[in-house]
């Protein structure tokens, strides 16, 4: 009677789920094409900026993060990007507040993030689905569908979705669509509740990134042109979001220090003022101008997008000329239907109004152009494509249907299909920072950021690999930055290590000495200046730029320790000596004064008893140097002291196995 009763429950559940997804098959639809375009997402690793927030990052943010929950209070409190001086800009603390969950939940994992990134996505698309269905019911379903389909398989979103620390840009959007949809359920039921929800989703928006402020004129646009509200009750849906910006004003001005934002040359040239009104506005139709062609052209897509991959130009730019005239076209275009409420006028302000925004006319958009930049705008494009598709082939959206009206059908999935793939290929770029940096090099050998990018990677790389061949590679990549941008110090920084590494310690002195003409105060640059020299047997030379390191920073203690090398080479070792010991009382946890002391004990004073005891002392601040319990081991035992020996050849073994067991755990 049992099994009689479970298969009559089988039998009801099958149509309720069946009917269910039959009601819901747009929305199943899209979800399923998320999984399929950015699928391959998931087996990407960290690249872009993703270590502002996790990827072992250094920065304050990055820190708080991996404490997992314990961190919010402190993400709550300060500024999200911090500067080695303790400068700071922007305020994101829902976004950061995300990453700390997601660590104390999954740790530190890019497939965890990656597909928090997908749900976020696909979130983002059904929303949109379940509000332009409230905005156009006199299209239909299809027509909202196709607009949400070229929406989601858009190129210019592969940076948002590959990108861990665009999850800013993701939950902006969820927030800003998340207000609109709970703003129109408020229309359609008045239910309270929406009240609250629409401006608390404006609010977690602005707290994910400000990219979401065009939304202020986008709001009440689209309550005239889709709610028949009048602008009484208009401005009445405004008032929360005014209250929201109020809030989000007074968090920042109570809780964190003033925000400073420095755009260098090489990223955004605009702030430093080498340039007048007329290149501004130029290179502003410029940059409108290249972003309208890759909406429709998404080629070539690259991860950087400053000076000079885009120039500063003059109004004889042909491209300035052509984006100037189209805008002034669309803008004529939505004007006049605009008393109508035609769909294509709306869709063409919405897509004008978020791209204002970031045409560096208004402001300086950081690193003059980015494809994130395009992630609201693009909602307004898709939506004038599929407009203009069934203008063109005289359909009506309203009598579409899928097995009678084939050439709509076709145009739309062809256009789908071209963005889908190509989305799907860029996703493979953004594998890590060495196959997007490398693979988009093509496209930006006149950019000095992107030429210093790939650099620092293969510098890097060759250092820790000793790799000549990698080390050339990222010299040659900071050769081409300081001659794009001459002015640039970090780039003579790096090439000059680049060159010491190599073993070319005059090149390198060569390169320091450009570097700190431009920035004196490098401490790092100093010091390496000193190191070349030192290198190169010129000790008076070398010496007053590790005395200047320690002027600049007294916790160097490298330099601490060529101040007393150079001193115990030229005869007096007892100088050198004294000199350690400050700088053991400057920084007393630190072992390497009493390794150097050790060292001057043993080779130039004779002193072998003092040394070990000095080496003994330096294990006491750092009991898992190795190399040191092993050395130790090895004086014991040559001297015959069988109780010493044994003590640190039992401690050699442990501390071995710890971090062989760590290493496997890491795994």
């Amino acid at each position: 009677m049992a099994k009689k009763t479970e298969k009559k429950k089988s039998k009801a559940a099958s149509p309720g789920l069946s009917g269910y997804l039959k009601k819901h098959v747009f929305i199943v639809a899209l979800v399923v094409l998320v999984g399929i375009v950015f699928g391959n997402t998931l087996s990407n690793g960290y690249a872009l900026d993703d270590d502002y927030y996790t990827n072992g990052g250094t920065s304050q943010t990055a820190q708080n993060i991996r404490k997992g929950f314990s961190g919010i209070p402190k993400l709550l409190t300060t500024l999200t990007f911090q500067g080695r001086e303790g400068e700071g800009y922007a305020y994101r603390p829902v976004v950061a507040i995300s990453f700390a969950i997601e660590h104390a939940l999954f740790g530190e994992s890019a497939k965890a993030s990656h597909f928090i990134s997908l749900l976020l996505y696909a979130l983002t698309v059904v929303v949109l689905f379940l509000l332009l269905k409230r905005w156009f019911p006199a299209q239909g379903e299809w027509f909202v569908f196709f607009v949400c389909l070229l929406f989601l398989v858009h190129p210019l979103h592969t940076e948002v979705v590959n990108n861990i620390k665009s999850r800013d840009e993701l939950l902006a959007m969820l927030g800003a669509l998340g207000c609109f949809y709970f703003a129109w359920r408020h229309i359609e039921t008045g239910r309270w509740y929406y009240l609250l929800l629409y401006p608390l989703c404006f609010l977690l928006g602005m707290f994910s990134k400000r990219t979401i402020i065009p939304y202020y004129v986008l709001f009440p646009m689209a309550l005239w042109f889709f709610s028949k509200q009048n602008w009484k009750k208009i401005a009445l849906y405004m008032v929360p979001l005014i209250i929201v910006a109020a809030i989000s004003a007074l968090a920042q001005q109570q809780l964190l220090p003033q925000q400073q934002r420095e755009y260098l040359l090489l990223e955004n040239p605009f702030p430093t003022g080498h340039y007048g009104i007329a290149a501004k506005t130029a290179t502003s139709a410029y940059i409108l101008g290249r972003y309208l062609w890759l909406h429709i052209i998404p080629h070539p897509l690259v991860y950087y997008y400053g000076f000079r991959h885009v120039p500063v130009v003059d109004w004889s730019n042909i491209i300035a000329i052509a984006g100037l005239l189209v805008h002034v076209f669309l803008g004529v275009v939505a004007l006049l239907g605009l008393r109508k409420r035609s769909l294509l006028s709306f869709a063409i302000l919405f897509y004008l109004v978020n791209m204002a925004a970031y045409s560096n006319l208004l402001q300086p958009a950081p690193g003059m152009m980015a494809e994130r930049f395009t992630y609201s705008a693009t909602i307004g494009f898709c939506i004038a494509i599929t407009w203009l598709v069934f203008k063109l082939l005289k359909t009506e959206p309203q009598n579409f249907a899928w097995g009678e009206t084939n050439t709509v059908r076709i145009v739309l999935l062809g256009i789908a299909g071209l963005f889908a793939m190509r989305s799907f290929v860029r996703n493979g770029d953004w594998e890590s920072k060495i196959t997007l940096y490398g693979n988009d090099m093509e496209y930006l050998e006149e950019s000095a950021k992107a030429n210093m990018m790939l650099g620092q990677l293969y510098l890097y790389d060759g250092i820790q690999k000793n790799n000549q061949q990698e080390l050339e590679l990222a010299r040659k990549n900071f050769q081409k930055a300081v001659e794009i941008t001459p002015g640039y110090s970090i780039a003579w920084n790096d090439l000059g290590t680049a060159s010491f590494f190599l073993g070319e310690y005059s090149a390198a002195a060569k390169e320091f000495g450009k570097s700190l003409a431009l920035d004196p105060k490098n401490v790092n640059t100093v010091y390496s200046m000193g190191l070349s020299l030192y290198k190169m047997q010129q000790l008076d030379s070398a010496l007053p730029y590790f005395q200047r390191t320690l002027r600049l920073d007294s916790m160097q203690m490298r330099a601490w320790e060529y101040v007393a090398r150079i001193t115990s080479e030229k005869g007096n070792p007892d100088e050198a000596l004294r000199i350690l010991e400050r700088a053991a009382k400057t920084d007393p946890k630190n072992e390497l004064p009493y390794e150097v002391m050790a060292s001057i004990h043993m080779k130039d004073k004779k002193d072998t008893v003092m040394a070990i005891a000095l080496y003994e002392k330096s294990l006491q601040m750092n009991p898992r140097n190795l190399q040191r319990i092993g050395g130790l081991a090895e004086y014991f035992k040559q001297k015959g002291n069988t109780e010493k020996l044994q003590y640190y050849s039992d401690m050699y073994m442990r501390i071995k196995q710890e971090m062989e067991t760590a290493a496997q755990q890491k795994k």
